[in-house]
């Protein structure tokens, strides 16, 4: 996944949708920089949709790690 500096509006819709939460806009810092993070495409063993994760040890996506969302399966 590749967040490009030049392109942020600073909306933060990024951070509102990482469903690991690991982004953050702040702007007291000193202006962003392109970072590259390795991110996994990745099957759910539960639902069998799929999803992306930072590491490719998850197993399941975060719907179905939800507990509150596991009645629907």
């Amino acid at each position: 996944m590749t967040i490009a500096a030049a392109r942020c509006t600073g909306c933060g819709g990024c951070a509102a949708v990482c469903p690991h939460q690991a982004l953050r806009l702040r702007f007291d810092v000193e202006p962003a920089s392109t970072r590259h993070s390795a991110a996994y495409t990745l099957t759910c063993e539960s639902c069998k949709r799929t999803f992306h994760a930072l590491t490719p040890e998850h197993t399941h996506c975060v719907l179905c790690q939800s507990p509150e969302f596991a009645v629907r399966l």
